[in-house]
C-alpha cells in the first residue's frame, strides 16, 4: 500500500488492521505494510497481525514508513504474531524514517507469542528522526514470550534522533524475552545516537527471563549522545536470569558529550549450576561547562540449587570522565554465591577508571563479594583509578565477606 499527498493542510494517513489469519497448513504468511507521504503535517500508522498453527511456517510481517513534512510527523506501528507448531521461521521488522521542520514522534513494537521447538524468531526496530527545530520522541519495544527448545531468537533495536530536544526510549522497555526452553541461542543488541540541542535522553533496556537449561544469551547496549548547550541524560541496563548451564554475556558502552554529562549503567544477572557469566560496562563522558557524573554496577547472583556446580564469573568496568569543571565516578562489581555448598565459584572483578578535572574530582571504587560458607574456589580483584584535579577524593575497596 502507498500513498502520497501534498499539500499545506494536514495530511492524515492511515494503514490499519491488516489480519491475515493461517490456522493451518504448509504455506507462508506474507505481510506487508509501505507508507511515504509528505504535507503541513503528518500521521503515519500502520499494524500487522497473523496467528497460524501448523507446520513449517513462514511468517513475515513488515512495516515500512517514510515521511516529510514542514510541520510535524507522528509515526506508529506494531506487528503482532502468535505462532504454534515446531520448525518454523517468524520474522518482523519496522523501519521508520522522518524528516520534519517541527516535532517528531515515532512509536514501534513487535510482539510475539510462539509455542514449539525449533523455531526460528527474528524481532527488528530502525528508527531514524531528523528535526529542524523540533523535539524528537523515539520509543521502541520488541516484547516475546516464548515455550519451546532449542530456539533462535534475535531482537534488534537501532535509534537516531536529531532535534532540539531528543527523547529515547523513555517510555518503552527496549527488548523484552520471556523464554521457557532448553538450549536456546538468544540475542538481544539495542543501539542509540542522538544529537540535541538543548538535550539529550537515552533509555536503553534489555531484559531476559530464560525458564530452560543450556541457553547462550547475548545483551548488548551502544548508546552516544551529544548536546550542545544542555544536558545529556543517558542509562543503560542489561538484566537476564537462566538455569543450569546459561551462558551470559552483558555489555553496556555509553558515551555522552556536552555542558553536563550523567551516565547510568547497570548489568544484573541470576544464575544456577555451572553457569559462565561475563558483564562489562565502558563509559566516556566529556563536559564542556560544567559536570560528569558516572555510575556503573555489575551484579551476579547465584540462586540455591543442588548438585556439583562449577561456575565461571567476570566482571570489568572502564570509565574515562573529562569534567570542566568537576567529575565523579562511582563503580562497583557484586558477586554473590549460592548457599549449596557443593558449588564452586572461579571469579574475577576489576575496575580501571580515570578522571581529568580542573576543579573536582571524586571516585568511589568498589569490588565486592558475598561468599558462603561451604562453596570454594577462586577470586581475583582489582582496582586501577587515577586523577587530575585541584581537589580530589579517591575511595575505592576490595572485599570479600564470608557467611557461616
Amino acid at each position: 500500500m502507498k500513498t502520497r499527498i501534498s499539500g499545506i493542510f494536514t495530511v492524515f494517513v492511515l494503514a490499519a488492521l491488516l489480519i491475515t489469519p493461517v490456522v493451518s497448513g504448509d504455506d507462508p504468511a506474507d505481510m506487508e505494510v509501505v507508507l511515504a507521504a509528505d504535507g503541513g503535517d503528518l500521521i503515519q500508522t500502520a499494524y500487522n497481525a497473523v496467528a497460524t498453527t501448523g507446520g513449517l511456517v513462514a511468517t513475515v510481517s513488515m512495516i515500512s514508513m517514510e515521511g516529510a513534512a514542514p510541520g510535524t510527523v507522528d509515526q506508529s506501528a506494531l506487528n503482532s504474531v502468535a505462532v504454534t507448531g515446531d520448525d518454523q521461521e517468524v520474522i518482523m521488522d519496522i523501519e521508520m524514517t522522518a524528516i520534519a521542520g517541527g516535532d517528531i514522534s515515532q512509536d514501534a513494537m513487535n510482539t510475539a507469542a510462539i509455542a514449539g521447538d525449533n523455531v526460528d524468531l527474528s524481532q527488528s526496530i530502525s528508527m531514524s528522526a531528523d528535526s529542524a527545530e523540533g523535539t524528537v520522541t523515539q520509543n521502541a519495544e520488541n516484547y516475546a514470550i516464548f515455550e519451546g527448545n532449542q530456539a533462535f531468537i534475535e531482537q534488534y533495536i537501532s535509534m537516531s534522533g536529531i532535534g532540539s530536544q531528543v527523547f529515547q526510549n523513555p517510555d518503552s522497555q527496549g527488548n523484552v524475552l520471556f523464554y521457557m526452553g532448553d538450549e536456546g541461542i538468544i540475542s538481544q543488541y539495542f543501539e542509540a545516537a542522538a544529537s540535541g540541542f538543548d538535550l539529550v535522553e537515552q533509555y536503553l533496556q534489555n531484559f531476559i527471563d530464560s525458564s530452560g537449561d543450556d541457553s547462550v544469551i547475548g545483551q548488548s547496549v551502544i548508546a552516544s549522545a551529544v548536546a550542545e548547550s544542555g544536558p545529556v541524560y543517558q542509562v543503560g541496563m542489561n538484566v537476564a536470569a537462566g538455569d543450569d548451564g546459561m551462558d551470559l554475556g552483558q555489555e553496556v558502552w555509553l558515551a555522552g558529550s556536552s555542558p553536563d554529562v550523567w551516565q547510568e549503567s547497570e548489568n544484573v544477572a541470576r544464575f544456577q549450576n555451572d553457569a559462565t557469566i561475563s558483564q562489562w560496562i565502558a563509559l566516556s563522558g566529556m563536559s564542556t561547562e560544567n559536570d560528569v557524573t558516572q555510575y556503573a554496577y555489575n551484579s551476579a547472583v547465584g540462586t540455591d540449587d543442588s548438585g556439583d556446580s562449577t561456575s565461571f564469573v567476570a566482571q570489568g568496568i572502564a570509565g574515562a570522565a573529562w569534567g570542566r569543571p568537576t567529575a565523579n565516578q562511582m563503580f562497583s562489581n557484586y558477586i554473590e554465591t549460592s548457599q549449596d555448598p557443593d558449588e564452586s565459584l572461579i571469579a574475577a572483578q576489576s575496575i580501571a577508571a580515570t578522571i581529568d578535572a580542573e576543579q573536582y574530582a571524586g571516585q568511589n571504587l568498589v569490588n565486592y563479594m558475598d561468599w558462603w560458607g561451604g562453596v570454594d574456589g577462586q577470586l581475583g580483584q582489582e582496582i586501577l583509578a587515577s586523577s587530575f584535579a585541584d581537589l580530589i577524593s579517591q575511595y575505592s575497596g576490595n572485599y570479600l565477606n564470608p557467611f557461616p
